[in-house]
């Protein structure tokens, strides 16, 4: 309906065909709706490689949003901690600064 294949790719997590496809698109061609779509959609499917590949070239994207009226930020807010964080990360950095003894 109107959706490249690179995008649907995106929506179905298909990381390697993803990277061909995104190998093969010239992202600058395709319109800011396709590509603030495109990195919303690489963040809530974890594709944050991918992500980044098309936000070099395209930092206002950061700005815009997409369909769903969201930015790329909306998208990151809702995901959770994934890099070098653990649930109890704060507890331990608050018992780091209190002396119990």
């Amino acid at each position: 309906q109107g959706m490249i294949p690179l995008h649907m790719a995106v929506l179905l997590g298909h990381r390697q065909m993803v990277g061909y496809l995104l190998s093969v698109t010239d992202v600058q061609q395709l319109t800011d709706q396709d590509r603030i779509g495109l990195l919303t959609s690489c963040i809530d499917t974890d594709l944050f490689d991918e992500a980044l590949y098309i936000l070099p070239d395209n930092r206002h994207l950061a700005l815009l949003r997409d369909a769903k009226k969201e930015t790329a930020l909306h998208a990151l807010a809702r995901k959770p901690l994934k890099f070098g964080c653990q649930g109890n990360t704060w507890q331990r950095f608050k018992m780091k600064g209190t002396n119990t003894t």
